[in-house]
């Protein structure tokens, strides 16, 4: 018998049969003797291949870019539709907003509102759990291309102007900076630094 202590204070007893382990990970096979062994034994204490990070697998789909890519495209309709709130060119608007949006949610939230992976993401960004950190996926490649593409755009929709160029250069340099692989788990001046 053994006591188990949870974060919020309460903690339960679980028996076993001696010699029995609680299953660590979703991939371990559990012994001959499973019928013996209560259920909640059963469930894995923590994630593994087989039970993957639901929090970004989302970003690997076809139908999600393609979603992503309709976002972008109505809101650059939307100025179009509403000429008032153009004070620049429809397109660099875009890029320095979606640099701005995307530096916030890909590079500075830390963490994952799953419940199921018990704070092992708490500490990294939504890029950093990306496809589990590997570099150049088709997932990674797409969001570096969506910038540049947006970049270009702008700045041939505003002829090149040194003004309109230089905002949509931030933009894209907030945008590809975070994402090289020179970054990864790096914090500038330890700002967003996460629980040691």
């Amino acid at each position: 018998m053994s006591t188990q202590r949870h974060r919020n204070g309460g903690s339960r007893t679980v028996t076993t049969k001696p010699g029995m382990k609680r299953l660590t990970s979703d991939d371990e096979i559990p012994s001959e003797d499973v019928a013996s062994v209560p259920l909640v034994d059963h469930v894995p204490l923590r994630r593994s291949q087989s039970f993957p990070n639901l929090s970004v697998n989302f970003a690997d789909s076809y139908a999600f870019w393609l979603y992503y890519l309709v976002i972008i495209f109505m809101c650059w309709y939307t100025l179009f539709l509403f000429p008032v709130v153009q004070f620049w060119p429809a397109l660099t608007i875009i890029n320095i907003c979606h640099g701005a949006v995307t530096l916030y949610l890909m590079h500075w939230r830390r963490g994952t509102p799953d419940a199921f992976d018990a704070g092992r993401d708490d500490n990294y960004t939504f890029w950093e759990m990306l496809n589990e950190g590997a570099q150049y996926t088709p997932s990674r490649k797409f969001f570096q291309i969506v910038p540049i593409a947006l970049f270009l755009m702008a700045c041939y929709e505003c002829d090149w102007k040194k003004r309109y160029y230089f905002a949509n250069l931030v933009a894209l340099s907030f945008c590809l900076i975070p994402k090289a692989e020179f970054m990864m788990g790096k914090r500038i001046f330890g700002m967003n630094l996460g629980r040691q």
